[in-house]
């Protein structure tokens, strides 16, 4: 007789179950979780009425590769970009939850009787809203295209950092014999923020590319093989870090969330996700004991009136405070009061490390069964609880929130401060976990290999220079400052002096880290004195900050990383961007490459310039500084896009568009030229200033080259463009290479996106001859 492995029969069984249940479940019109937590209920050790499963544990591994699929399928719905967007309302309501419903979870475990560590793990679990859940919720056609989804979406993506953060916490609770130690607490901080921007930064510039380069060999097979060996891949590496298992599988979700190939991904991994989902939750209702859930009916309605009034209160209050209309606050407050799956994840992980005791995960179970129930309808109801709120208080409180909110309706000014320390403090992290995971990989890695091969002399002076080569344009990039820093800078230098002396500092730290990196790697590999190792380092920091060929290579690197981390918006911009008259047009959203580092200056011919009394033709602006003149003025008087016989007077002004390199470069040089500071900005906001004046005579735009475009494959000298004035195409961004201020023979191709800066009539001519049919 044939034996079958119990885990086949076991599996064959809960199916069955699971597929009867959800069926019935999507008859009621309910959640398919509910259906495979009943299922799993009724397939578990604590049902005799039924047969139960008998391998446990293969279950429960089985579960757990759930979790990671799990994961891995949140990931790939997470966005940086949406991150990025709606920090401020996901972080304040966050903190506001966490501070509020986290504490009073806490208290009330205590309150119950539960242990220290159980109370802590309740509170934490209690933050913890159900993205399935709402999900399947908004799917409903009454909240589509609704605000308070997308911020409600925003929140649940700090919500599931938040759970990933307290799985990281909980191993080293648990690693420090369940002691809560300050250090240990910040040194775990640490070591989780450098993974996850080494392997966030590392992975967007590697893997988009590689999927890119092996489109044509990716049919459905090898792109399913190749999805899962990624996220496997980094589960591993995760784990062999010391770090959650599902934080390696979030992570590789999230990078290849980020490639135009992320529809396909999805589409051939959901049959995978959706089986593993399936066993997880019907894994979580095996766990479900009916004598712990009757022995703590009470903890299990007092908790369940926590959620559902805490979660209303402390997520309306956050999201009031982070700027939104009390409605949608209101909406947001009602529409994530349950608990969902990750409480699950972190109730498992705490038992798993025995932080806390087992009952708390049946009696979570039940609580999030009732909340989930419970949420459709109170989705529904909170039009009619913001109503009943606002005809309820005083008329004076119904026109201070209605004061409010028309306030914050209004556009507010971005802080320039805020703009320049998120800027300036997001730059700084990246290089620094960068050069931190070189040296570290050096050090590790390829100083013991190259010792073991060629002695220990020799091999240390063979690592220091390898790792100076790599390290190096890292080091570029943090000294150098690009993108839309040395605007804001200059636009805070002049409004105060008192600012002067913070932002002097903020550009000395600058290089201050990378002098200390040098240095580092000098002692690191190197047995010399430390006056030899600091001079060395100065002597190369001086030589890192003149090299024009690091900077080269950083824009490089800088600009393929930005490529990879917008190349699915720019995708799908290409697919559906504007077409009016045949013309298609990439709006100006600040996502490209040239937008952030192609600047616009402003300078005056002093006396005795040499450019005084010289043509235009005969300067070197364009030959020596790659710099296009768009605009010369004096006493008023403007001349757009002047040719090359234009001749140049002392007290004139010229607006140039170059990089910020070039623009510097022509400031530097002893040639009576000076910059007006006051001028200098990115093309980005250039263009959205001269969009906004309707006086204004200059336009830019960035258009799509097509096949059907009268400049497909004709070089930028054939185009004729600058040739008849009034026009200059300023830069060229395509799938692997840029160009500031083109040459004469550039070609250009299909997917090829070029900036034109003219006058209004001029570039309608050039749309109207290249892409008017």
């Amino acid at each position: 007789m044939t034996h079958l492995p119990p885990i086949i029969s076991d599996l064959a069984f809960m199916l069955i179950v699971a597929g009867i249940v959800t069926i019935i479940f999507k008859w009621l019109k309910q959640p398919v979780v509910l259906g495979y937590i009943i299922a799993g209920f009724i397939t578990g050790p604590h049902i005799d009425f039924f047969p139960t499963v008998i391998d446990n544990e293969s279950i429960t591994i089985w579960g757990e590769i759930g979790v990671i699929f799990l994961l891995f399928g949140m990931g790939l719905e997470f966005s940086f970009k949406k991150l990025i967007k709606n920090s401020k309302t996901g972080f304040i309501t966050l903190m506001m939850i966490v501070l509020g419903l986290g504490v009073s979870g806490y208290f009330l475990g205590t309150l119950m009787g539960w242990s220290h560590w159980d109370s802590i793990i309740l509170g934490c679990m209690l933050c913890l809203s159900s993205t399935t859940i709402i999900v399947k919720g908004f799917e409903e056609p009454q909240y589509k295209g609704k605000r308070f989804t997308e911020v409600v979406f925003g929140i649940l993506i700090f919500d599931d950092l938040f759970a990933i953060l307290v799985m990281v916490f909980l191993g080293t609770i648990a690693v420090s014999s369940q002691q809560i130690e300050g250090t240990e607490i910040l040194l775990s901080l640490g070591k989780l923020v450098f993974f996850m921007v080494v392997w966030v930064v590392g992975g967007i510039f590697i893997v988009p590319s590689f999927l890119k380069k092996m489109k044509h060999w990716l049919n459905d097979e090898t792109l399913l093989i190749v999805s899962l060996g990624l996220c496997l891949g980094m589960v591993v590496f995760a784990t062999k870090v010391e770090l959650s298992s599902a934080l390696g599988a979030f992570i590789m979700g999230s990078i290849l969330a980020e490639t135009i190939a992320l529809e396909n991904i999805e589409r051939v991994t959901k049959p995978i996700k959706d089986f593993f989902g399936a066993i997880f939750f019907v894994s979580v209702g095996m766990l479900m004991d009916p004598a712990i859930v009757l022995e703590n009916y009470k903890s299990i309605i007092f908790i369940t009136l926590l959620v559902l009034f805490g979660k209303i209160v402390f997520t309306t209050w956050g999201a009031r405070l982070s700027g939104e209309s009390m409605f949608t606050s209101i909406q947001c407050g009602f529409s994530m009061a349950q608990v969902g799956e990750f409480a699950f994840i972190v109730a498992g992980t705490a038992i798993m490390y025995g932080l806390a005791d087992n009952f708390i995960y049946p009696i979570i179970i039940a609580v999030s069964v009732i909340t989930t129930f419970t949420t459709p309808y109170l989705m529904a109801a909170s039009p009619t609880a913001y109503h009943f709120m606002m005809k309820s208080i005083p008329q004076s409180w119904q026109e201070k929130i209605i004061a409010k909110d028309e306030k914050l309706a209004s556009t507010k000014p971005t802080s320039l401060w805020g703009s320049l320390l998120k800027s300036y403090v997001f730059s700084i992290v990246i290089f620094v976990s960068l050069g931190l995971a070189v040296i570290l990989l050096s050090s590790s890695f390829l100083q013991p290999l190259l010792i073991e091969h060629i002695g220990t002399l020799w091999g240390n002076i063979a690592c220091l220079l390898i790792t100076l080569i790599v390290i190096s344009p890292m080091l570029k990039g943090l000294v150098y400052r690009g993108g839309e820093q040395p605007f804001l800078i200059l636009e805070l230098w002049k409004q105060s002096v008192k600012y002067r002396l913070i932002l002097s500092m903020l550009i000395v730290l600058r290089y201050v880290i990378a002098f200390g990196f040098i240095y580092s790697i000098f002692d690191l590999f190197l047995d010399i004195p430390i006056w030899v190792s600091g001079i060395a380092a100065i002597a190369l920091l001086i030589l890192l900050f003149r090299s024009k060929y690091l900077l080269k290579l950083y824009w490089n690197m800088e600009y393929h990383f930005v490529i990879n981390f917008n190349e699915r918006i720019i995708n799908e911009k290409r697919k559906f961007s504007k077409r009016e008259n045949g013309v298609t047009s990439f709006d100006l959203n600040n996502e490209s490459w040239i937008e952030q580092n192609l600047y616009v200056g402003r300078f005056k011919i002093d006396k005795n310039s040499e450019y005084e009394n010289k043509k235009l033709k005969d300067t070197d602006f364009r030959s020596r500084y790659g710099l296009i003149i768009i605009e010369v003025d004096k006493n008023d008087e403007e001349s757009y896009f002047p040719n090359g016989d234009f001749i140049l007077m002392e007290g004139e002004f010229i607006t140039v568009v170059g990089n910020i390199m070039q623009i510097k470069k022509l400031s530097s040089d002893k040639n009576q030229i000076s910059l007006d500071k006051k001028s200098l900005q990115t093309i980005h906001q250039f263009a959205k200033k001269q969009g906004e004046d309707p006086n204004s005579q200059i336009k830019c735009v960035s258009i799509i080259i097509d096949k059907e475009s009268g400049l497909y494959e004709k070089s930028l000298l054939q185009s004729e463009i600058g040739k008849r004035g009034k026009s200059f195409i300023v830069g060229i961004e395509r799938n692997n290479s840029y160009e500031i201020n083109p040459l004469a023979s550039t070609v250009f191709k299909e997917d090829d996106i070029i900036w034109i800066v003219g006058g209004k009539n001029s570039i309608y001519e050039i749309l109207k001859e290249n892409f008017y049919f």
